[in-house]
């Protein structure tokens, strides 16, 4: 790979494939599987983002609160603040998030069209089922990372 736009190393999460390099963007990974979060800091690792992760609404809140981002990946069913009540925080202007125009892609296994209009209602950019598809889920992080990535 002679290309620096592309992530070294990338290679390895997909057999014969390599992604572009999404260097220093900051993502906020909300799961309350401790396997997916893992999962997805690992794919942005390989892609060089920073990946900061919370196993529930109310930890994501809170670092939404305090760190700068630039793009929240939250699963929607989760105890407590659900990711459709996290997006609702992010996007109400009384709430003390520091973006309340933070791209916000769902991470889901309910792929329901109710539930996409539920994601979508909420405020959120994008709706991603599960199980992850790395593509895919780079795709749509591409898509709303800010420009100039």
């Amino acid at each position: 790979m002679n290309d620096p736009k592309k992530a070294k190393g990338a290679e390895g999460i997909r057999a014969g494939g390599s992604y572009e390099a999404l260097e220093g963007l900051r993502v906020l990974v909300v799961d309350d599987d401790p396997v997916v979060r893992m999962l997805v800091r690992q794919i942005l690792k390989r892609v060089q983002a920073i990946a900061e992760t919370a196993s529930c609404g109310a930890d994501a809140l809170d670092l939404l609160e305090r760190e700068p981002f630039d793009l929240l990946v939250t699963d929607i069913e989760m105890p407590g603040i659900d990711g459709v009540a996290l997006a609702m925080f992010v996007r109400n202007p009384r709430s003390n998030v520091r973006r309340h125009d933070l791209p916000i892609l769902a991470l889901t296994a309910l792929a329901g069209e109710e539930t996409r209009a539920r994601c979508m209602d909420a405020g959120m950019n994008e709706f991603i089922t599960k199980p992850i598809r790395v593509r895919e889920l780079l795709g749509a992080i591409r898509r709303h990372a800010p420009k100039g990535r």
